[in-house]
């Protein structure tokens, strides 16, 4: 196995060498899991903020642009976040090129992008139904499509460039203080709204949301400029570097778009189907079980570059620890979310929301198996086997596009929330079946640590928040 990656270029490190990456890919990972507990509490009173001021249909419009953004995000962002946090782990271009190509494929990209906005506004707006529904195509919620496109695009590339650096530290320091942010603005608003009696119109929200985002935006790029010292040379030569770029980004590139497919289709389909009163109420479903996968992003995100850089055995033992420790964690919550559903969601988001219980259950099930599907796809890009990656997004793209339209005319969001079930557990059977031949432990090590990783993790927790505390004092 070795020698696949030595062909990708990557040097073999000694063993004092993988002992320190063991040990800082244990520490990010923990710290990362410790600061998502703030974090996932602020993102979830955000969410019951939104859904509040917005309501159901006002909640669907507002899921039913993002979701459009962030597909054209993906589409035009050609993995490209993926491809600098290998580049940049990996040394195999320098860095002073990557920040270079980086700032010149922002500026194509956004070019591009308003270039296509522009001409559909010029021909009187039909074309924008592709992104807004029909007689929405009002000046606040173009500007925050604008808005939300190029801030997207920008936090995209600089999360990639710092988790190819391993600066996790300040990535969580970012995630804290923007959703902090977005938190104590709508707090603001909402609770104006309450001593006033006034009601927002869905326009004024959506203007509200244009300054949170250009807040954001700023407060990264100041974070960014801070923290990474900026090195350019735009006298190339490129050609070579960005085809190898390109290489790379484009073998993930299909699976990520068929991911993030498979993941909103349903939310088109069901817009068309049921329009947006249902869809604000499966978008809360959405939104909750989101919010478990808070807590679990970190560990595949600190994973990836690390996994690169260590030697087999060592690569192998930590990449089972956090696949079945995530595993673990996601189900406790899932049936958490089974449990008390029926309870916390009406009595939270209001009893227009009764309709989302069923579907948050279901799909709590659904992210516990996407979680493991998203551990296996970070094997692959470690190991370079996406193409195994790119079959299991085709069977999964394939499959609740089927069940959808089987589905959710007769069943509504119920019916959506079963299709995408199906989708991710078809998907991460081909992903386990397919990495037999490079897995070295058992199948069910995926799923269940041994009780010396309990060990092993629990004493590495006590020794960071000691670290933490005594570094307060």
């Amino acid at each position: 196995m070795w020698s696949t990656l030595k062909n990708l270029g990557i040097k073999k490190i000694t063993e004092t060498e993988n002992k320190d990456l063991s040990f800082e890919l244990q520490n990010d990972s923990i710290q990362s899991f410790i600061i998502k507990i703030p974090i996932s509490i602020l993102a979830f009173i955000y969410i019951v903020l939104l859904v509040r001021l917005f309501g159901p249909e006002g909640n669907g419009l507002y899921s039913f642009i993002t979701t459009n953004l962030i597909l054209l995000t993906t589409v035009m962002g050609m993995n490209y976040k993926q491809s600098m946090a290998y580049f940049v782990a990996s040394q195999r271009i320098k860095f002073i090129k990557l920040m270079s190509i980086s700032v010149l494929f922002l500026a194509i990209v956004i070019c591009l992008f308003l270039f296509i906005i522009s001409l559909m506004y010029l021909l009187r707006g039909e074309w924008l139904t592709i992104f807004l529904p029909k007689n929405l195509h009002e000046t606040p919620i173009l500007l925050f499509a604008i808005i939300y496109f190029i801030a997207h695009m920008i936090t995209f590339v600089v999360e990639g460039i710092l988790i190819g650096l391993t600066r996790f530290d300040k990535l969580n320091r970012i995630d804290l203080y923007t959703h902090l942010i977005k938190v104590i603005f709508f707090c603001a608003i909402f609770g104006y709204q309450i001593f006033s009696g006034m009601e927002y119109s869905i326009l004024f929200l959506f203007s509200c949301l244009i300054i949170v985002e250009c807040i954001i935006l700023l407060f990264y790029l100041i974070y960014f400029l801070a923290s990474v010292p900026l090195q350019f040379n735009f006298s190339g030569p490129f050609k070579e570097d960005v085809k190898e770029i390109r290489r790379y980004g484009l073998q993930g590139y299909f699976t990520q778009n068929t991911s993030f497919v498979v993941k909103r289709i349903d939310i088109w389909f069901i817009e068309f189907y049921n329009g947006l009163g249902a869809l604000g109420n499966y978008s809360l479903a959405n939104q909750i079980t989101n919010f478990l996968l808070e807590f679990i992003f970190p560990i595949n995100k600190v994973m990836m570059p690390y996994l690169t850089k260590m030697e087999e055995e060592a690569r192998q033992k930590l990449f089972y620890i956090g696949a079945s420790f995530s595993f673990l964690f996601m189900l406790f919550f899932a049936c958490c979310i089974i449990a008390l559903s029926g309870f916390f969601i009406p009595f939270i988001f209001g009893i227009d929301f009764q309709s989302t219980i069923i579907p948050a259950r279901i799909l709590s099930i659904a992210v516990v198996i996407l979680i493991v599907r998203n551990n296996l796809r970070v094997l692959n890009n470690v190991y370079d086997r996406q193409k195994y990656s790119i079959v299991g997004s085709t069977i999964e793209l394939i499959l609740i596009i089927v069940l959808d339209i089987l589905w959710i005319p007769k069943y509504g969001i119920i019916g959506a929330a079963y299709a995408t079930l199906f989708a991710y557990l078809s998907c991460t059977a081909y992903l386990i079946y397919s990495a037999l031949p490079i897995l070295e432990f058992p199948i069910y090590r995926l799923f269940f640590p041994k009780i010396s990783d309990f060990k092993t993790v629990i004493s590495r927790i006590i020794k960071i928040v000691k670290n933490l505390i005594s570094k307060r004092n």
